[in-house]
């Protein structure tokens, strides 16, 4: 049987935030849950792009495998469902992430 967790132990525990509104939002609605997991995942991933501003990470598509416990198949359907959405902007080997409260669709 699991222990209850302490706010100490929380605190402890590497997170990733996941923005509510992806869920909340009928925008997202078919967005499936995977692509809003790793929308969270490169959002956590990213670091500002000295030449534009812009929050972008190069994370390569086996890190998202491991990091979704994915095929490679399902990592690149996850990043072009993002890209549909206009959450995502991958050029070359960098991925541009979007305002998500910016975003149409």
């Amino acid at each position: 049987m699991f222990e209850y967790l302490y706010e100490q132990d929380i605190k402890a525990m590497e997170m990733v935030m996941l923005p509510k509104m992806l869920f909340s939002s009928p925008q997202f609605i078919m967005l499936s849950a995977q692509a809003k997991v790793l929308y969270a995942i490169l959002l956590d991933s990213c670091e500002e792009d000295a030449g534009t501003d812009r929050p972008s990470t190069t994370m390569p598509i086996y890190e998202i495998c491991e990091d979704m416990c994915c095929s490679s198949a399902e990592a690149a359907e996850m990043l072009r469902e993002l890209a549909d959405f206009g959450l995502i902007c991958c050029e070359g080997s960098v991925v541009y992430v979007n305002d998500f409260k910016r975003t149409e669709v």
